[in-house]
């Protein structure tokens, strides 16, 4: 979600209910060389890393990172749901009708010491997880746990649950986190992210942490200490993550041929790039990426959902998809969101009717909630205090300028003042996380796996609940359908569970668009999807008669 993003859904299938998977694990043939490196790759991010180390992690920016740092441990694709297939865990196995998951692992990768990566640095990164101190954002993963991971040997490790539950979702935490435990043993839990880890990871994936220089660029380049297999080394000599804060910055250095790599390009920007610019190519990723207003529900003016539910009813929601997100040729690059699953996970797709603009029903409900203009100023009020109130964008991001702009006009015609105020990426994070905010306008990544609890549920303390929203109705759908393993009988207690929130409008729903990227031709075996801009960094490469940079 933003901010970060993590995956979702019907694994069973794929997986079976049980057993081992189907492709062998790769073994690389001695005599075949690595691949060459070359070329550098140089991609615009809007912000800063804030850590490089996974379980304390919640912006996208790190995972672009960390995730070429670390060798994967499963590998995923996407067609309507995950597909699982062996990376580092090169074997699962359900068992005790799905209440324990055992992971076998290769033996021959190591990082970047020498040390063996094993089953201990999997059981030793739920241990951080689960530790208060630690306080990761990812604590729920926990959650289900009967206890601690067990390592049956330095190559195999079984998790057990409680309960049945998604194999996707469970799969996913299982594979996604493991840690140098010799390197990280003695550490302040308190304060791992000050770690020099955090700062400079020692890796085990095909590329390493070169240089940072903070508020400029983040360069990674080729591992050579990787010990993965020989299709997995990387083919780019270094990747560049050059830190451009301001949108329209990061497309005139695309233009210029300073940037190579573009995401997030607007429609009439992305129009505009092909007729211009044919040495680019304009890829979609498709609609994972949602853009909501948040509301802070312990704030007064929100706790009563006939205010929130008369913004969305001013809102022309169309209109703004038309204004912003719909090309010259007529192509539309969003539809209105009435939920946080993205509609890219077909087992969960709703048919909730979105609310669309009706003036009158919003003024009505205002009414009712006991706002109105008693001094004729143009702004309702109750009880001497105005409905106005603080919009948090990020600054930079013309789309969410724009957003916030049109969002403005639409209240104010209903009485409702809204001051917008720029902030930069993290500043927002950080307002959220201390729910120092009254209204934030802000997006996700959102997971492919489904796991909302730590967005809706009532006990979610950590960061992802910005809005403190609860509803015990709720709750109780979440944690039935995290214990329901057949996607097919969890999909009705998650189109519920969507009604419900969509109906108490904790946010302001407002699309899930197209995420377009521009990209330089010459680089091939590119893989621009629905999971990653950067999807398979590592096979990623430049023939040796286009070659821009060499080392």
């Amino acid at each position: 979600m933003v901010h970060r993003s993590a995956p979702l859904i019907s694994l069973a299938a794929v997986l079976g209910l049980a057993c081992t998977p189907s492709e062998p694990t790769p073994t690389p043939t001695p005599a075949e060389p690595a691949p060459e490196p070359r070329d550098m790759l140089t991609v615009a991010v809007a912000s800063d890393t804030q850590t490089l180390l996974p379980i304390l992690s919640q912006s996208a920016i790190d995972s672009k990172v960390y995730s070429n740092l670390y060798f994967e441990g499963v590998h995923a694709e996407f067609d309507c749901s995950l597909k699982f297939r062996p990376r580092l865990v090169k074997a699962w196995t359900w068992g005790d009708k799905s209440r324990t998951l055992d992971l076998e692992l290769r033996d021959d990768i190591t990082w970047s010491d020498g040390t063996p990566v094993t089953a201990h640095d999997f059981v030793f990164a739920y241990e951080l997880l689960a530790d208060p101190a630690v306080n990761s954002p990812r604590v729920g993963y926990t959650e289900p746990l009967a206890g601690p991971p067990e390592a049956r040997s330095d190559h195999a490790l079984r998790f057990t649950y409680k309960e049945t539950g998604n194999h996707y979702t469970r799969l996913s935490q299982a594979t996604g986190y493991y840690l140098p435990k010799h390197l990280l043993a003695d550490a302040d839990r308190r304060d791992l992210s000050t770690h020099d880890i955090a700062k400079t990871p020692v890796p085990t994936g095909p590329f390493r942490l070169a240089e940072h220089k903070p508020g400029e660029h983040i360069l990674i380049e080729s591992n050579p200490n990787f010990s993965g297999p020989v299709e997995h080394h990387a083919r780019l000599q270094r990747v560049q993550f050059r830190i451009i804060p301001d949108y329209k910055d990061r497309i005139k250095a695309l233009k210029d041929g300073e940037i190579d790599l573009v995401d997030g390009l607007s429609v009439a920007d992305a129009d505009a790039l092909r007729e211009s610019h044919k040495n680019l190519r304009i890829e979609q990723r498709g609609r994972r990426f949602m853009d909501y207003v948040a509301w802070n529900l312990t704030d007064a003016r929100f706790e009563d959902v006939r205010v929130r539910r008369a913004v969305a009813h001013a809102v022309n929601i169309d209109h703004m998809i038309d204004r912003l997100l719909k090309s010259r040729s007529g192509q539309v690059h969003a539809e209105q969101a009435v939920s946080s699953l993205t509609p890219e996970l077909c087992a969960v797709r709703t048919k909730i009717e979105p609310i669309k603009q009706d003036v009158e029903r919003a003024r009505t409900l205002l009414e009712e909630a006991g706002w109105s203009d008693s001094d004729g100023d143009g702004v309702r009020d109750k009880d001497g205090v105005k409905l106005e109130f603080t919009l948090l964008t990020e600054r930079g991001n013309d789309r969410r300028i724009q957003t916030a702009e049109l969002l403005q006009a639409n209240l104010k015609e209903i009485g409702i003042r809204v001051h917008v105020e720029a902030l930069d990426f993290h500043e927002i994070s950080d307002r959220l996380n201390d729910k120092d905010f009254e209204a934030a306008l802000s997006g996700w990544a959102a997971d492919l796996y489904i796991d909302p609890k730590a967005l809706w549920h009532s006990g979610e303390t950590r960061s992802f609940n910005f809005t403190s929203y609860q509803n015990k109705k709720v709750d109780e759908l979440i944690e039935r359908g995290l214990r329901t393993p057949d996607p097919a009988q969890a999909a009705p207690i998650w189109q519920e569970m969507q009604e419900i929130v969509y109906q108490e409008q904790p946010y302001l729903f407002l699309w899930w668009r197209d995420e377009i990227v521009a990209v330089d031709s010459r680089f091939q075996n590119t893989s621009i999807d629905l999971l990653s801009a950067l999807h398979d960094l590592h096979r990623w490469e430049v023939p040796e008669d286009k070659v821009k940079h060499a080392f």
